[in-house]
């Protein structure tokens, strides 16, 4: 990341309608640039391309290396002014804008995946009975109903949480304040405020549909995926009221 700041600030003691008031604007100027390296693992779940035999504990093969080259960047302006309509009572106008980088998980985190067996059904959504290497049914009871089914083994979930062109967080920040500086030492001010944040960082879950082991991929074998996304949020705001004072008027030993 490389920036640049630029700050300009002013003064005015005639003021308007004769109430000083000083203050400054800025921009902060960022240029990121991002070099993500993530695993290649495979898009299908052949024998050949994983370590291990149970369905849970399966390491996939790396494909190499997956780089992600991505650059952006943010023009973020300030600007403060304060009125002085007494000695002791300033009255502050304020906004900026600013940008909130994204944990490097949410970025870089590579695919990972589980399987699972699947029942498989019929043209007509029936279960399939299980059969031999001959294709003959077997374990069917007396009655001559099949107790066990055929399986496909494919993906039963995982997620993929990183996601190298993910946009930062930014934030649009109002304030109005209102100080009065009422002894040495002592403050009383109320302000409110107002976060308007266009652009967050979202986890949630999607459909993905991969091959089952046996390269065939199957409607309805569709499973869920965690994912990192970008959304707009809620806006924050809010009053917040402060009071300090030192309390040098008291006596005795409590007099400091």
């Amino acid at each position: 990341t490389t920036s640049a700041y630029l700050q300009g600030n002013f003064k005015n003691e005639d003021g308007i309608f004769g109430i000083p008031y000083d203050g400054n604007l800025g921009v902060h100027l960022s240029k990121t640039e991002r070099h993500v390296v993530r695993h290649k693992i495979p898009v299908d779940a052949t024998q050949d391309q994983y370590y291990g035999n149970q369905s849970y504990s399966r390491v996939y093969k790396s494909l190499g290396d997956d780089v992600t080259d991505h650059s952006y960047n943010d023009v973020l302006p300030s600007a403060n002014i304060n009125f002085h309509p007494k000695e002791d009572v300033i009255v502050r106008f304020g906004f900026s804008q600013t940008v909130s980088r994204n944990d490097l998980r949410n970025l870089g985190e590579s695919l990972t995946r589980w399987n699972t067996d699947y029942t498989r059904y019929d043209a007509a959504g029936k279960p399939v009975c299980a059969t031999d290497g001959d294709g003959n049914v077997i374990d069917i009871n007396s009655d001559g109903v099949c107790d066990r089914f055929a399986v496909d083994r494919g993906v039963g979930g995982g997620s993929e949480g990183g996601n190298p062109k993910l946009k930062d967080w930014h934030a649009n920040n109002y304030n109005v304040s209102t100080e009065w500086y009422f002894a040495k030492g002592g403050i009383l001010g109320a302000s409110i405020f107002l976060i308007d944040v266009p652009v967050s960082t979202v986890s949630l879950q999607e459909m993905r549909l991969y091959p089952d082991e046996d390269g065939v991929t199957r409607k309805g074998h569709e499973s869920n995926f965690w994912v990192t996304r970008n959304a707009e949020a809620s806006d924050l705001k809010g009053l917040e009221i402060g009071y300090k004072q030192a309390f040098d008027f008291l006596p005795g030993v409590f007099s400091h």
